[in-house]
């Protein structure tokens, strides 16, 4: 038992409250059945009586089974690897602002990404969630598609994000072959065809020109899952970094002639984008920072 405790303690807290979750709704749904569709998500009650199922239709991946257990396992494993390596990215900060900060004050501003870093992550999870909430509900009202348990979808935009994060990581595919960790979500969605029986038929309507096939209800599922994480990794970790981040020496030399000849600078586009995607509770420290520098 206290290996058991031990290994439940060691996964990162968003990660195993979320198990816990997912392991007590399908203990509910397995000793009340009739009582399953209470925690599924459905547009029309979510948001008027029942509110509860904004969180339950994240938290339902099955009934209480072996096979609920080993996909648990299994799927929330890159989660966990997602959870423990993410912090907030530095570049997020605007250097217009921390250029004017104390050594000091960005010594506590680097401490505070660290301490704060499960939060940080839960604001990522929160976003994406409300994003599939969104394309989802729009798709139930337009599209007659109905995705229950939009948390398989977040599963998998997690495993995006960590696979577009560590993308020249090497994994085993059933211990046979040795695979960019990059290529994973693709080759999850081949087998997932596969499994499911769809994907000979698809095949076969491609190869008679009935591109309908990218209009289904499983194309939709994934498109979403991974246009979803595709946009919130590409506004994260690669548009402000490579594009809006530049060296520290141009940075700083830019910033001391502008300080020079009086001259302001605002990065209207780089710091919208910071405002989307950085955590309020550093907005609200930084300009605490300046209001004390001041």
């Amino acid at each position: 038992m206290d290996r058991i405790g031990d290994w439940i303690t060691s996964i990162p807290p968003v990660t195993r409250y979320w198990s816990m979750l997912i392991f007590a709704v399908g203990f509910y749904s397995s000793i009340a059945p009739e009582n399953k569709m209470l925690v599924l998500f459905i547009p029309d009650k979510a948001f008027s009586s029942q509110p509860w199922r904004l969180i339950t239709g994240f938290c339902y991946f099955g009934d209480l089974s072996l096979e609920l257990v080993i996909n648990m396992v299994l799927s929330l494993k890159a989660v966990r690897y997602l959870e423990e390596s993410y912090t907030c990215p530095s570049s997020l900060f605007p250097t217009s602002i921390v250029n004017t900060l104390t050594p000091n004050q960005k010594a506590k501003l680097s401490g505070l990404r660290e301490n704060y870093k499960t939060l940080d992550f839960l604001y990522l999870l929160v976003q994406i969630c409300v994003s599939l909430l969104v394309l989802v509900t729009y798709a139930f009202y337009k599209m007659n598609y109905k995705i229950l348990s939009p948390g398989l979808l977040l599963d998998d935009s997690l495993l995006y994000i960590w696979c577009r994060c560590n993308p020249n990581l090497i994994v085993p595919l059933f211990g046979i072959i040795n695979l960019k960790i990059a290529y994973l979500p693709l080759c999850y969605t081949l087998i997932r065809s596969i499994l499911e029986g769809i994907f000979l038929k698809d095949l076969d309507r491609l190869v008679h020109l009935d591109f309908s096939v990218f209009t289904s209800m499983f194309a939709f599922r994934h498109a979403t899952a991974y246009g979803v994480a595709h946009f919130w990794w590409y506004y994260r970790y690669f548009i402000i970094p490579k594009f809006y981040a530049d060296e520290k020496l141009k940075t700083d030399l830019r910033h001391n002639t502008n300080a020079i000849y009086g001259v302001k600078k605002y990065d209207v586009v780089p710091n919208l984008i910071r405002l989307l995607v950085l955590p309020p509770w550093y907005w609200c420290t930084i300009g605490l920072m300046k209001l004390n520098r001041a």
